[in-house]
């Protein structure tokens, strides 16, 4: 993409409307919303950090596919630094791992099929665009919808403080009585993650009849 083509994108991003969304997704409901939640697991919270795996699962009709769930480790000679501790994977995994390529491309396919979940999303979508750089591939249009995001918006309706951790992936779940999930496997965190976007699009609709385009208003919907 050249300077102009992303400055003009960074602009439509900020002036973000319904009017801007994707033509399927208009006039769809939330309830009839099929939804792509998305993890990655990366070698450090650090801006130069890489992928070490991916995971993802998708939800129909406000009901998760369990077969669709996908889980792969990443080939990668990064510098690993904590991702033995936390992730529990060694540079034996690492090796045998997939091509991060082949894995990007096989989720790109789902860009415009589906709402991309993330929670907390600039660290997730981020990580996905300096891999594109890197690979030379192009970075795809989605709409994704950020759990963090409708969780501040929630809470802020409510009027009620948001607190240093309030926004954990760990912390929103309890929120709701969610059953504590395994943590640091992407695949784990994906469930993790479309179970509490669930919770909070009842929330937010309980009927599911509200339009995807009136979450523009919590600012946990994007353009990618």
């Amino acid at each position: 993409m050249n300077r102009i083509a992303s400055v003009i994108k960074r602009i439509k991003r900020s002036l973000f409307t319904h009017t801007e969304l994707p033509e399927q997704w208009r006039n769809i409901a939330i309830k009839e919303l099929p939804l792509l939640a998305l993890d990655l697991e990366l070698t450090s919270l650090e801006q130069d950090a890489e992928i070490v795996s991916v995971g993802w699962v998708a939800c129909e009709h406000q009901a998760i596919q369990l077969s669709s769930a996908f889980h792969s480790i990443i080939s990668t000679d990064a510098n690993l630094h904590q991702s033995p501790t936390i992730h529990g994977l060694i540079n034996e995994d690492i090796i045998a791992g997939a091509d991060l390529k082949e894995v990007l491309e096989k989720l790109f396919v789902m860009a415009n099929s589906h709402i991309w979940v993330f929670h907390n999303a600039l660290i997730d979508s981020s990580a996905i665009k300096r891999a594109c750089t890197q690979l030379n591939i192009e970075f795809p249009d989605f709409v994704y919808f950020d759990t963090l995001q409708m969780e501040r918006y929630l809470l802020e309706k409510k009027q009620h403080p948001i607190v240093n951790g309030a926004l954990t992936l760990k912390s929103c779940r309890h929120r709701y009585g969610l059953e504590e999930a395994p943590a640091h496997n992407a695949l784990d965190d994906a469930m993790a993650t479309i179970e509490l976007a669930l919770v909070q699009l009842h929330q937010f609709s309980p009927k599911g009849n509200e339009e995807l385009q009136q979450l523009i208003r919590t600012k946990a919907l994007h353009l990618s």
